[in-house]
């Protein structure tokens, strides 16, 4: 059985895999203490698609494609962009409604907003993790103290099916702290790109 990483021939002197959980498991320690991230998953020569159960009687070529954190980063900050302008769209829509309330595609409209800002939650976390935006920027933290205090009060209304209050929320306060991540978006994305570009180089 062959293991690669990034076309890289990993020698594991001979050991014996009984299944893919247990390569997976070895290949995630690695990349850990290289601090690279999981993109795809080839075995035999296929993708490996979520869920599928493979014994290592079966498996000749496993392959792991990887990128580094940072540019997991920027392209989620190319998705937020995108994100950010349909926010604005989609509250202008829900917005021309009377009752929210009563209508389901309106509410799962809502929800689905609220989704997309948990992943742009995680992308600052992410951002604040694995960059040194937070001191480049000085408002950075500020910014994602109040885009987290925000959501939370949004998820608050949202389980507590205050629709009315959910949406305020949305429309004013979320809508302001966006508009200033929008604003800013691609001072981090050259920034994070000039991190990138200079670790690389010194690898």
């Amino acid at each position: 059985m062959d293991i690669l990483i990034d076309n890289k021939k990993i020698d594991f002197e001979n050991k014996k895999f009984k299944s893919l959980g247990l390569i997976m498991d070895e290949i995630n320690k690695i990349l850990e203490r290289e601090g690279k991230m999981l993109c795809d998953i080839y075995v035999n020569g296929r993708v490996l698609t979520d869920n599928q159960m493979i014994m290592g009687d079966k498996i000749d070529v496993v392959e792991v494609v990887t990128q580094t954190p940072k540019i997991v980063i920027l392209t989620a900050l190319k998705d937020m962009k995108i994100f950010i302008e349909k926010y604005f769209e989609s509250l202008e829509v829900i917005g021309s409604e009377v009752e929210i309330d009563d209508d389901m595609q309106l509410l799962g409209s809502l929800f689905e907003i609220v989704g997309g800002l948990e992943w742009c939650n995680n992308v600052l976390l992410s951002i604040k993790e694995n960059t040194a935006i937070d001191f480049i920027d000085s408002n950075f933290d500020e910014i994602l103290e109040d885009f987290r205090g925000c959501l939370k009060g949004i998820q608050d209304a949202m389980n507590s099916r205050d629709m009315a209050a959910m949406y305020e929320m949305l429309e004013f306060d979320m809508s302001d702290i966006l508009a200033d991540i929008s604003d800013d978006i691609n001072f981090y994305y050259e920034n994070i790109l000039r991190e990138e570009l200079r670790e690389g180089k010194y690898a």
